[in-house]
């Protein structure tokens, strides 16, 4: 009881920031980019290398959502404040750095705002083929009590099927390749270049998005 009490006094603390400060951050990204790229924040070594590996990319057009392990810190109601108010500034591209259960309020929410013109949503998955046993005997984005990586795994894919997730971006090039053939395309799912052969911030989509 009182291990729980003390970790939500440090995330309500420590680490939850006000709204409307990530409201100030998504302004100033804005003012000089079109992409916005999203990322949670680690705790510890969790998460650490793949925040690491957005920023060298995206640089200072990240916007790091907190969190506590995998856990958002924020409550359906705020994220979907959140949603509202990137829908509103008009980014043009709307990059998720890795896919959490969380993030789907997110991209629907701002799926439910757009009518005509809505933001290009790309996801990277920053995983291995060996992870996802799973789907290599597709059958249905229905799958039931597996493990957590594969459940969002699964949902991201689900949400990529709806064309809510535009196009998802591999670090391995067998993950690419293996579902365009799945699905029969050639462009939903590509390869990420290594991040010192390609520019930053807006440069990174144009160049990445000519790599299908």
């Amino acid at each position: 009881m009182l291990t729980k009490l003390k970790e939500k006094i440090y995330i309500k603390y420590r680490i939850k920031k006000d709204i409307s400060v990530l409201y100030s951050e998504l302004r100033t990204i804005r003012e000089r980019s079109n992409t916005l790229a999203i990322c949670p924040t680690p705790t510890g070594q969790h998460w650490l290398g793949i925040r690491n590996v957005t920023r060298l990319i995206f640089s200072a057009d990240t916007l790091e959502l907190p969190q506590h392990y995998s856990r958002s810190v924020y409550n359906e109601k705020e994220l979907v404040k959140i949603a509202d108010y990137i829908y509103k500034l008009g980014f043009k591209t709307v990059v998720f750095s890795c896919y959490i259960h969380y993030f789907s309020i997110i991209i629907n929410r701002i799926h439910e705002n757009s009518k005509d013109v809505f933001p290009v949503i790309d996801v990277f998955f920053h995983g291995a083929l060996s992870e996802l046993s799973l789907w290599s005997q597709y059958s249905s984005i229905e799958i039931p009590e597996i493990n957590s990586s594969e459940k969002n795994f699964n949902e991201m894919m689900g949400l990529s099927l709806s064309e809510k997730i535009n196009r998802v971006g591999f670090f391995k090039r067998g993950l690419a390749e293996y579902f365009n053939k799945l699905f029969n395309t050639d462009k939903n799912y590509y390869i990420i270049g290594k991040p010192k052969h390609i520019e930053i911030g807006e440069k990174l989509i144009i160049r990445l998005h000519l790599r299908f």
